[in-house]
């Protein structure tokens, strides 16, 4: 893709996720001292299989502490699959997964949510993804739960290799991306949450991979406006790795 069609879809994805909400948006970027301020911590394990050559299974586990990282916020187990869908274009995917949360203050959660997958740009040193979402949270599957009101996320990562002639560096590919939340319900739809990411992946063996990252999240459009500084630590396996 040349470098035109990737500023064509970059100002396209603005237009629709940011415009449409741009009266709502009004809140966003209010002065921290009007909101409340936390530093979290989110740990996490995904272990990977690929069962043939256009479809992998994955597991995840996460643990989160919030109010300064002093405090069990949730934790949830997800299981997904994922695959291409050649018939628009190899560089596009399919990851369907199902999430089940337990948070400190409510009951069980259940998460259906499809990921969809676009590899925009990919040349030696660069490569841009972007990928939508959606996602309806359960209780208990009651009929009153299947409405329209679930959230519709848009995330665009940059990421970098082979940063530097050193061997041992080429190891780490820094990213910087951002997620924009928005929420669609029978009243329509509107924007209540940004994310700006930045963090490295290092590459530690030929199938596992630890990433360390930084998470600026900021709600907005809320009862309850806030800011969190979120730390990330997680660790990607290759089943295939348990087999030596």
């Amino acid at each position: 893709m040349s470098l035109k069609n990737i500023i064509a879809f970059l100002v396209l994805l603005l237009f629709i996720v940011v415009c449409p909400n741009s009266k709502a948006n009004a809140q966003l970027f209010v002065a921290s001292e009007l909101k409340g301020t936390d530093v979290e911590l989110w740990n996490g394990i995904e272990l990977s299989k690929d069962i043939t050559k256009n479809l992998a299974a994955s597991f995840t586990y996460q643990l989160r502490f919030n109010e300064q990282v002093q405090r069990f916020k949730s934790t949830f187990a997800q299981i997904g699959f994922s695959f291409p869908i050649k018939k628009i274009h190899k560089s596009f995917s399919v990851n369907p997964n199902f999430r089940v949360i337990h948070t400190f203050d409510k009951e069980l959660v259940k998460r259906p949510l499809v990921d969809i997958g676009w590899r925009v740009f990919k040349s030696d040193k660069v490569q841009l993804g972007y990928k939508m979402r959606f996602q309806k949270d359960f209780e208990h599957f009651t009929n009153d739960e299947f409405d329209l009101d679930f959230y519709w996320r848009n995330r665009l990562t940059l990421s970098f290799k082979k940063i530097s002639q050193h061997k041992k560096l080429n190891n780490i590919e820094p990213y910087l991306g951002v997620i924009l939340f928005t929420r669609a319900y029978y009243k329509g739809t509107h924007a209540d949450q940004i994310r700006f990411l930045a963090g490295i992946n290092y590459k530690a063996k030929k199938r596992q991979n630890v990433r360390l990252g930084y998470v600026y999240r900021e709600r907005f459009n809320v009862s309850r406006p806030s800011i969190s500084h979120i730390i990330i630590f997680k660790m990607d396996f290759k089943v295939r790795d348990f087999k030596k």
